[in-house]
Order: C-alpha cells, then structure tokens, then sequence
C-alpha cells in the first residue's frame, strides 16, 4: 500500500488509522501497538472448512473491511484492511470505534471483577457455609453470594473430611479422639448435605444450636 494516507485517525488509544484513497475505492492502515489478537485475516472463503477461523469484518465508520495482511513490526503491529467483497457473508464484525473501544473496556473490567469475586467466595465460601444459615442468607443478600451452593459444598467437604479422619483413626488400630471427631463431622456433613438438597441453608450444627441458644438468652435478658 503506497503513497501517504489522506487521513490519520488515532480513533482509539494505541490504535492509528491511516486511510487510503485508491481512486477506486478506500483502504485502511492500521498501526497498533498490541496485537489485535480477535482480527483473523481473510480467506477466499471465510466460512471454508479448512480455515481454522472465520475472518474478521472490521466496521470503521460507515465501511465494513477484511484484514488482507499482518506484519509485526519494530513498534508494534501493521494491518492493511480492504473493502469487504460485496455479497459476502459476515459473522464475527469488530467495531473500531471510541464507543466500541469503551464497551469492550468496561466489558473486560467486569469481566475481570467478577472473576476476583468467584475466586474470592472460592476461598472463603467453604467457611461462611459453617455458620449459622441465617448468616450465611444475610451475606447472600448483601454481596454477590449464593449462600445455598456454598452451604451444600462445606457440607460435602465437612462429610468428607470427617470419613477420612474416621477412617484414619480405624486404620491405625487404636480408635481416639480423632475418630470420634472425625464420625460427628461425617454425621453433621450428611444431615447438612441433606438440607441443602431439599433449599435450607445450615451451618455447622452446634455453631447453629450455640447461635440460637446465644440469640435467646439475648431477647430473654432484653426484656
């Protein structure tokens, strides 16, 4: 693509448009300074069966282009675009614009924020299911929480961690503390398990007996 563009538009930040006026239609250049890893160039047959990906359509302005070429570069990434063939089929159509640009931004961000929150629930989801249910529905009111989902998995982590300490404590030959600990957990686990299946949400049972029993000797003292 020769000559020099009659127009340069920095249409968003890192991204530079430079357009072309071939006398019979107008092309594109565009200068990035990252990869524009969701274009794929054209084919012949963007639908081919033999193409790994569809090709993209990029919207600028009022014009549909196809990525013809891709040259790393020293500062950064080159594509030269050309007018989408007229009667082609497009499925996968990028906007480059300012609005686009925000959108997708703002979409990552989301994106990006709520998966710090589902690894953060990860980490802690486990735990807040040991407290009392009506907690646990509180938390799940106030934050982005499914206290049900986190209520039946504690359950099974808590059955599951108190078989395998039972099962540690028959093996060694010398049943203890431990096993006696390890048989309530698996019992407390599986009555928990069996709550969450049917939608109560229940924490750890005597945390949940020492909650109520906390909660009446309060109203009991404030009358």
């Amino acid at each position: 693509m020769g000559g020099e563009p009659i127009v340069t538009d920095y249409v968003v930040p890192g991204v530079c448009v430079e357009i072309f006026d071939d006398a019979e239609t107008i092309r594109l250049r565009v200068r990035s300074d990252t990869e524009m890893t969701a274009w794929t160039l054209y084919a012949t047959d963007p639908v081919d069966d033999l193409s790994p990906r569809v090709a993209t359509t990029v919207k600028y302005g009022d014009g549909l282009y196809a990525v013809s070429s891709c040259e790393e570069t020293p500062t950064g990434w080159l594509y030269d675009l050309i007018p989408w063939p007229e009667g082609e089929l497009s499925l996968r159509i990028y906007e480059l614009s300012a609005e686009a640009f925000a959108r997708r931004e703002q979409e990552r961000i989301e994106r990006l924020i709520e998966r710090s929150h589902s690894r953060t629930w990860s980490y802690i989801g486990v735990l807040i299911g040991l407290l009392p249910g009506s907690i646990q529905n509180a938390i799940g009111e106030l934050y982005d929480y499914d206290a049900h989902r986190w209520a039946l998995i504690s359950s099974v982590v808590t059955a599951c961690v108190g078989l395998g300490q039972a099962l540690a404590d028959a093996f060694a030959g010398a049943p203890g503390l431990r096993g006696l600990i390890g048989a309530y957990l698996f019992l407390d686990g599986a009555v928990r398990l069996a709550m969450a299946l049917v939608g109560e949400v229940c924490g750890l049972l005597p945390v949940e007996v020492l909650y109520f029993l906390t909660r009446a000797i309060w109203r009991f003292l404030r009358r």
